[in-house]
């Protein structure tokens, strides 16, 4: 869709990560620079085996930050997976079920997917794990129940308002000016720390 909002020349501001090769101008949250946070927070609370989950189908925001995640990660001296799953919970369970049976077993989780997270809390919490003492989890962006869980997760949330204010100052300055600049506007993501770090 990206690909042809640029070939036709149509105004267009994408809310989100603009795939590779195209040239429209965009407003995202800054999911490198969520990646790279996140692990430099696992290392940093001793984490040395790092595991991040991101769907097979993952948006281009989600693809930045594993990728940033695992540069962060092998450049801190940690060890990392990325684990691609299908978009299930029965498939990310299956995934999680196999990163507990690696040695050494890895302690640091993070999902690009915010529901997920609860996925992978809830099973380590029934393997038997202690969150946080023995193992941490954090998730890529905000849900509504990441504050109903016990511990309270650990994420990153984006200011609605601030975001749908860049949004729509790109989209009219894009009207006024066909020849505006295609630079992508990042939003800094804010971190959350709940109980799960």
């Amino acid at each position: 869709m990206q690909q042809w909002f640029a070939a036709n020349e149509r105004p267009c501001v994408i809310a989100g990560v603009r795939h590779e090769g195209v040239n429209l101008p965009c407003v995202y949250p800054d999911s490198r620079a969520l990646g790279h946070h996140a692990a430099g927070r696992l290392v940093a609370r001793g984490h040395r085996e790092l595991v991040l989950f991101t769907a097979k189908a993952a948006s281009a925001g989600s693809a930045l930050t594993a990728e940033a995640f695992e540069m962060e990660a092998r450049r801190l001296g940690a060890n990392v997976q990325i684990i691609q799953h299908e978009n299930t919970v029965a498939d990310v369970r299956e995934h999680f079920s196999r990163t507990l049976a690696m040695r050494p077993r890895p302690t640091g989780f993070v999902s690009t997917s915010s529901v997920f997270a609860i996925t992978l809390l809830c099973g380590l919490l029934l393997a038997g794990i202690r969150v946080p003492e023995d193992a941490a989890v954090i998730a890529g962006w905000e849900e509504l129940a990441h504050d109903y869980t016990t511990p309270t997760i650990t994420r990153y949330r984006t200011n609605g308002v601030n975001y749908g204010r860049k949004l729509a100052a790109t989209f009219l300055e894009t009207l006024r000016n066909s020849s505006a600049s295609a630079h992508p506007v990042r939003i800094m993501p804010e971190f959350v720390k709940g109980g799960t770090l």
